[in-house]
């Protein structure tokens, strides 16, 4: 565990995100958890994850949707992602945030 996840004030989230993700995928391993708070990723691929990752958007916004794109970078698919998670692999398929209003804060799950 990295020294802030050690920290007792991060700690109890840390484990509450863990119980989140075993209701989701009880199968799924990870190694890290992302928090985003109002972020717009760029057109991205992810460097060091690993295989699949999970997201989910979470606060009062509306749009925000995220869009993947096929291996050609091309034919971009929008996803709603609030409240609800999203499987896939972003170091094969480019990706990117679309634009939103409101507070969102974004979950991402993956093995680096």
């Amino acid at each position: 565990l990295s020294l802030k996840t050690k920290d007792k004030k991060y700690k109890k989230l840390y484990n509450e995100k863990k119980k989140l993700m075993k209701m989701k995928d009880p199968k799924f391993k990870f190694t890290s958890i992302q928090y985003n708070k109002n972020h717009r990723a760029a057109k991205h691929k992810d460097a060091k994850n690993m295989g699949i990752s999970y997201i989910i958007g979470l606060g009062n916004y509306t749009n925000g949707e995220l869009i993947i794109y096929d291996e050609n970078d091309k034919n971009p698919i929008k996803h709603n992602i609030k409240n609800k998670f999203y499987k896939f692999n972003g170091s094969i398929y480019p990706h990117e945030t679309a634009s939103f209003k409101g507070e969102r804060y974004t979950l991402v799950f993956y093995n680096i």
